[in-house]
């Protein structure tokens, strides 16, 4: 029996458990057993958009005198009367002048009928 294939033997086996070693020491992506890292697709970049708000009519359908208030400014609207408000100067708040007054419903919706505006905000 020759002395150098133990030797040789040997030395195959070490390189062998070693590449075994290192392939299982490669660093991870930090994902579970059993599933693969795809890396995200880079999209380019989409530039914001800007939402455009449009004038909204307040019409009051109601026996009452309503107010309107936005930013700071009141607006008094006379039963049956009408309002054009720019809705990009803030939030529009509607109030009855008297407790007495009852809000039946608010309706908001697009040009329809008797409404000049995008969106025609009704009062009753």
């Amino acid at each position: 029996m020759d002395r150098k294939s133990p030797a040789v033997f040997t030395a195959v086996l070490v390189s062998v458990f070693m590449q075994v070693a290192n392939a299982d020491s490669a660093p991870t992506q930090n994902v579970p057993d059993g599933q693969v890292f795809i890396a995200p697709v880079q999209a380019p970049e989409t530039p914001a958009t800007t939402v455009v708000l449009k004038p909204v009519e307040v019409r009051n359908n109601s026996t009452f005198v309503v107010s309107v208030f936005q930013k700071g400014k009141k607006e008094t609207l006379q039963p049956n009367g009408i309002l054009t408000m720019d809705l990009s100067n803030g939030v529009i708040t509607l109030s009855t002048t008297t407790k007495t007054d009852a809000v039946k419903f608010i309706t908001l919706s697009g040009k329809t009928g008797a409404c000049q505006q995008e969106n025609c905000l009704t009062l009753q």
